[in-house]
């Protein structure tokens, strides 16, 4: 969807009902953060359901910054 426009990132791991979208940078994590929380009300909006995932949550893991995305 062209009205959410992350930050390129580094790498992904694609899940069951979320993408993990991994930044080598806080300022690039903290801004697909961001986008990924306005997208996961969208996609609630229209029924979705993540399960027990928080889409716009960052965890650090081996100096990456992995965020939860829709």
């Amino acid at each position: 969807m062209s009205e959410f426009n992350y930050p390129e990132p580094h790498d992904a791991d694609i899940r069951n009902k979320v993408e993990f979208r991994i930044y080598l940078n806080h300022e690039d994590a903290l801004a697909a953060a961001e986008i990924a929380k306005r997208h996961a009300v969208h996609m609630v909006n229209q029924g979705y359901d993540f399960g027990y995932n928080c889409p716009g949550t960052i965890k650090k893991h081996d100096d990456k910054y992995w965020v939860c995305c829709p």
